[in-house]
């Protein structure tokens, strides 16, 4: 990371950086079964943090940065819940392992919100999907919203004029299906059905590819508003 000494602490509060740079980095996130371990996952148990928060609350400023640029970054992930079955294809959700390159800028977490801009993203599961993603993106106080933002991978392009996904406490998420309220604004040049089943499992050998001049979603994943030009 390059600094100065006097831009360092931010006026209200946080540390400002003007260029990061990291390489090899690898994030291990486990997630405990609930009805077994007093702990959410492996984060909560090293700092013994057993208070389960279901209303988002507003935190400190933590940093601003200008720019970043990560190289070989791995993210692993395992969810040790019961209720999930891997149809045995595509992503496994109990059980991700994603590397990623990824430059971006104006990377700021402040007023309880973390926003990015993804100049350049190539991200790849180890189930063989990959994909590149360029974008920006806020979060925070149960809201995500993802704005002009183009997704490519082999079979398709899709761009993401505005999506949004609200959770009123942190407890949703355990019903999501019915809980969390999502929308979508959306646009594919095409959009293959290959690429879809990395998500879901289904329908890999699909050779149907769609175009979508627009599609909307409004509404939870079990009670949606669709709309499609």
């Amino acid at each position: 990371a390059t600094f100065t000494l006097k831009g360092l602490l931010t006026k209200k509060g946080g540390v400002h950086l003007d260029r990061v740079r990291a390489e090899g980095v690898c994030l291990n996130l486990a997630i405990y079964d609930s009805s077994r371990c007093e702990y959410e996952n492996n984060f909560s148990s090293v700092f013994m943090i057993k208070e389960k928060v279901d209303e988002p609350k507003e935190v400190p400023d933590l940093f601003s940065i200008k720019r970043a640029d990560i190289k070989n970054f791995r993210f692993r992930m395992l969810n040790l819940n019961e209720g999930y079955e891997y149809p045995g294809e595509g992503i496994n959700w109990f059980d991700m392992d994603l590397t990623a390159d990824v430059r971006g800028h104006d990377i700021n977490f402040v007023d309880s919100h973390c926003s990015f801009f993804v100049d350049r993203g190539l991200i790849s599961e180890k189930s063989g999907y990959s994909l590149s993603i360029k974008g920006e993106c806020v979060t925070g106080m149960g809201l995500t919203e993802v704005k002009n933002t183009q997704i490519r991978d082999a079979n398709s392009s899709v761009f993401i004029k505005r999506f949004t996904m609200f959770a009123e406490k942190n407890s949703d998420f355990k019903d999501f299906l019915n809980k969390v309220e999502l929308s979508l604004d959306a646009s594919a040049e095409p959009l293959a059905i290959e690429s879809i089943s990395h998500f879901c499992g289904l329908y890999s050998e699909s050779p149907l590819l769609l175009d979508i001049e627009q599609l909307k979603f409004k509404g939870s994943i079990n009670n949606p508003e669709i709309s499609q030009a």
